[in-house]
């Protein structure tokens, strides 16, 4: 099964992580299903029924990049929809965490199937030279607003993919 027809045809609620440091944002290079090529989006990932969003978040962060986060706030919320996929994304801006960057892995996902090929820090001055995603974060960055203490609400509708 790939991983396409595991977050398609429903609504995936998931948290992300935005974490900063020396002008850097914490990216993952990843394969999706909704990209021909891989993107660098903050890590993060999908809400498991009877899960708090919180911990999905602890959680998914932890897996993705191996380190341990805490005093984390919501930020934003993005919805995503490209047919047949549709996602509502919780992202929260985290001021501590523990731990060495690694590149984790997807539990979801056997052996070699992985979609996580990379965790890095992308220096900011950087990003629009990089695949980045969602779209809306380069602005953010740029514009200085991503320390606001607003939650801003964002949505990408894509008909194609």
């Amino acid at each position: 099964m790939g991983a396409g027809s595991l977050y398609s045809n429903r609504i995936r609620v998931r948290a992300c992580a935005l974490i900063i440091q020396d002008e850097s944002i914490l990216l993952a290079k990843q394969t999706v299903p909704t990209r021909k090529e891989p993107i660098w989006l903050p890590p993060g990932g999908g809400v498991d029924l009877c899960e708090t969003i919180s911990s999905t978040l602890v959680r998914e962060i932890f897996e993705e990049t191996r380190l341990r986060i805490r005093n984390f706030r919501l930020r934003y919320i993005h919805e995503f929809i490209q047919p047949p996929f549709h996602a509502v994304e919780f992202y929260y801006l985290v001021s501590g965490y523990s731990g060495h960057v690694r590149t984790g892995r997807d539990p979801e996902l056997k052996g070699k199937q992985q979609d996580i090929l990379d965790v890095q820090f992308a220096p900011f001055k950087y990003l629009n030279s990089w695949n980045v995603h969602p779209r809306f974060l380069i602005e953010e960055i740029r514009d200085r607003r991503l320390q606001n203490h607003d939650i801003t609400q964002f949505k990408t509708v894509q008909n194609e993919p």
